[in-house]
């Protein structure tokens, strides 16, 4: 099972979505987030949110391909990665995300609102 880290391109969007529910299925927190199975279309606004991703100079998406299974993608990150300082405008920005169906959007907008609020806090 040879392992390959490589960039994720545009074509790769569409696999992304299924590898993080199933990596994250089982995790409690999740299940109040999506307290359904996702839906397919929480799984198109999750590809949408990725094409948009590769228009941001501080989000890096790397993927891991497995050669023996005809280089098929078995795990993927997102990095947000600040080679620059960041003005505070940027900082102030809310991002806010049309989920899709299937969500607990008040969960799901607290939870990443929190993250960013966190990362403004540490890195600002």
């Amino acid at each position: 099972m040879p392992l390959l880290l490589q960039p994720v391109v545009e074509a790769d969007a569409p696999r992304l979505p299924d590898i993080q529910f199933a990596a994250f299925g089982e995790d409690p927190f999740m299940a109040i987030m999506f307290p359904q199975t996702p839906s397919d279309d929480s799984k198109q606004k999750a590809v949408e949110r990725t094409y948009t991703d590769f228009k941001d100079p501080y989000i890096t998406l790397m993927k891991v391909v497995d050669t023996d299974l005809d280089n098929t993608i078995v795990a993927f990150a997102r990095w947000h990665i600040y080679r620059l300082e960041r003005p505070e405008s940027e900082w102030n920005t809310e991002k806010k995300r049309d989920w899709g169906q299937g969500i607990n959007v008040d969960v799901a907008d607290a939870f990443f609102t929190a993250i960013q609020q966190k990362r403004k806090r540490i890195m600002a």
